[in-house]
């Protein structure tokens, strides 16, 4: 859950959160008791499942979906501040260059969350099905998320 503040890139005391790019592109994500459950399906299913690659995810979302969810249930307002990809695209490879490995938070949300990135899961190369695995609530995961932060 930790994550999900590093993603989104809240600050509460603030009221902001930063989007990269329009912040509608989807990516996957799952929350670790849902790779438990695929991991544990997995095992009980070598037949279905063995020498294939696996893909799962609890849901597809965007960062806007997230921020969505955190005003709703806040009931607080926050402010959003924009991120270019192409801008943190840039910013990771000059790091990289100059051999400053700090390169790679900018590089991997460029590439995670910036317009047409495409890594939403799709329905066909999903294996949740296969596994008997339902997607999860993101309001539900946001919720209990706020709860850890101590935001609700």
């Amino acid at each position: 859950m930790q994550g999900l503040a590093h993603i989104t890139g809240i600050d509460f005391d603030k009221k902001t959160v930063r989007v990269v790019d329009s912040g509608n592109e989807k990516f996957q994500t799952s929350n670790l008791h849902f790779v438990g459950k695929a991991v544990a399906a997995v095992l009980q299913h070598p037949e279905k499942t063995a020498n294939k690659y696996l893909s799962v995810a609890s849901f597809n979302v965007s960062i806007n979906e997230i921020v969505a969810a955190i005003e709703e249930l806040t009931g607080q307002e926050y402010e959003v501040t924009k991120a270019s990809s192409a801008d943190l695209q840039k910013l990771g490879e000059e790091k990289l260059a100059k051999g400053d490995y700090s390169a790679f938070g900018p590089l991997v949300t460029a590439w995670c969350y910036g317009d047409g990135a495409g890594h939403a899961l799709t329905p066909d190369k999903s294996a949740n099905e296969l596994l008997g695995l339902q997607e999860e609530s993101l309001k539900d995961t946001v919720r209990e998320w706020l709860k850890k932060q101590g935001k609700l």
